[in-house]
């Protein structure tokens, strides 16, 4: 670059006064593998009467390799502290009577690996939702919804996490339980 005809920098400085170029743009040279399994499965049946609806989705991540150069050996960081869970589960039952619904979910994050070697325990919550539907004045219908994240209020497994947080945000949340109130109509 320096000794090309167009540079502004020709002759100012001639190519052997320098000892070393270097080139401190970004580069993406890292590579990643990512391979897992995901599976849905879903079960309607009637209650009484009433519909109920079972659902399950679970991730299972295989691999997740990191090469941070094209010469480096891949590291599988799969289920290991602040990288991807390689075990992640949720299931749904929702029971529906007349207006009203009810739907009960239980999320699991699977087990996880420290940086220094030890396991971090498994991450098992339930959520709960309760929702109302009404037509008021014959307009469209209006719903009502309770939420319920984290309904017993089950805290992160412990880490000790080199950040100092107690936890692994990547995989849990240390928000507690978390209530909301929506209200939805639609048009």
């Amino acid at each position: 670059m320096i000794n090309a005809p167009a540079s502004q920098a020709q002759g100012f400085l001639p190519a052997t006064s320098y000892g070393a170029i270097v080139d401190a743009r970004y580069v993406n040279t890292g590579e990643l593998l990512v391979r897992g399994i995901d599976g849905s499965a879903s079960y309607d049946l009637s209650v009484l009467g009433d519909p109920l609806s079972l659902r399950t989705d679970v991730s299972w991540l295989v691999d997740y390799k990191r090469k941070v150069t094209p010469a480096s050996l891949p590291v599988d960081l799969a289920g290991v502290a602040a990288y991807p869970a390689d075990l992640r589960l949720r299931a749904t039952a929702t029971w529906t009577h007349g207006p009203w619904a009810t739907a009960l979910s239980v999320n699991r994050v699977g087990d996880l690996n420290g940086e220094a070697g030890q396991t971090i325990d498994a991450w098992t919550t339930f959520d709960l939702n309760l929702r109302r539907t009404v037509t008021v004045f014959g307009a469209s219908p209006l719903t009502l919804s309770l939420n319920v994240q984290n309904l017993l209020d089950e805290d992160p497994p412990f880490y000790d996490n080199p950040v100092a947080v107690a936890y692994d945000p990547t995989n849990a949340d240390a928000l507690g339980r978390v209530v909301s109130l929506q209200l939805t109509q639609r048009w």
